[in-house]
């Protein structure tokens, strides 16, 4: 990706001097952002914890996507959100729920067994490109939008306005245009539990 965006760079007339590690580190920062934008099929994945006893705070799987779609089940039983202002009110007491602080989840009542299984349902994040031959994970229709989100934050910084803003409407194209076509495949309407229902290996109680 990196050659092709010093060929866009220089068709805009770019007069900064851009170096590699410069411009993968703008190129992952853009395909992070373009990760983020949708729920989109490629990056939804399952992973699993077991509880500890009287311990009610977990580490996030290793490839969470920070900041994406997060929900959980113990011991098959599905757990709701709610906010962590809430969950650390000291009469708080609404159990199968969980909360999420900093590089943690927490849940609510905290387990008094351990190895209960948790399933954790998130999206997985996007393999850093370090090579010039690298390609997203992402679908290759998205592979345009990395590039033109990247164009953008380069004519940004060289203060190029008119055009750093037709990349980025270049790229919120390319994403609502792919993000159209995956709601078709999408099963069910975008509830909570149709959601989780497109997970791979989803199920739990209420939801089989």
């Amino acid at each position: 990706m990196r050659t092709t965006l010093r060929e866009l760079l220089k068709a805009q007339g770019s007069s900064s001097t851009w170096q590699d590690a410069t411009l993968d580190r703008i190129i992952n920062l853009s395909q992070t952002w373009v990760a983020k934008t949708k729920f989109w099929s490629l990056l939804i994945t399952t992973s699993a914890d077991v509880t500890i006893k009287d311990k009610n705070y977990y580490d996030f799987p290793s490839n969470y996507l920070r900041g994406t779609i997060f929900f959980i089940n113990v011991d098959s039983v599905d757990y709701s959100y709610v906010d962590i202002a809430t969950f650390l009110k000291s009469d708080y007491g609404v159990e199968n729920t969980f909360a999420i602080l900093g590089s943690k989840y927490y849940i609510y009542e905290t387990p008094t067994t351990a190895d209960l299984v948790i399933n954790i349902y998130h999206q997985k994040r996007t393999t850093t490109l370090t090579e010039d031959t690298d390609e997203s994970i992402l679908q290759e229709e998205l592979h345009e939008g990395i590039l033109q989100r990247a164009l953008y934050l380069c004519l940004k910084r060289d203060k190029k306005t008119n055009a750093a803003l037709e990349a980025k409407n270049d790229a919120l194209e390319i994403i609502n245009d792919e993000w159209a076509r995956e709601k078709k495949v999408f099963r069910g309407s975008r509830t909570i539990g149709n959601v989780l229902d497109n997970f791979p290996n989803y199920s739990a109680s209420g939801n089989v």
